[in-house]
Order: C-alpha cells, then sequence, then structure tokens
C-alpha cells in the first residue's frame, strides 16, 4: 500500500489536502469527482480516499493491463 501511495504521489495522480476538514460533510464533499485525494486532518487523523477509484488504477494494483 505504501508504495502504491508513493507512486500516486510520484506521478501526481495524489491531491493532498493539509487544512483541517470535517470528517462527516466537508471530506465527502471535497473527495467528490476527484481522483485520489490525502487528507492530513481529517477528523484529527490522516484518511486516504478515491485510492483506485479508477479502472486505470485498479488496474495498475493489481498489475494486469
Amino acid at each position: 500500500m505504501r508504495s502504491f501511495v508513493q507512486y500516486l504521489m510520484d506521478s501526481g495522480q495524489l491531491e493532498v489536502i493539509t487544512k483541517a476538514v470535517s470528517p462527516i460533510l466537508e471530506a465527502p464533499r471535497l473527495a467528490q469527482g476527484r481522483g485520489p485525494v490525502l487528507f492530513e486532518r481529517v477528523g484529527g487523523c490522516r484518511a486516504i480516499v478515491n485510492l483506485i477509484g479508477s479502472r486505470a488504477l485498479l488496474a495498475h494494483v493489481l498489475r494486469v493491463n
């Protein structure tokens, strides 16, 4: 998992949001319609969403074409 997250960061596919957000309404709203998003401060924790939210990312994880 860490290597995949690093791949997303290195390839510019991971969006990082550093501001504090609410886990109930704000985080899902901000993540809607986006690719992978890392929230640095969501409800006092770190969270990543939409990690394999596309067929291309899922294929990469599964190592298939």
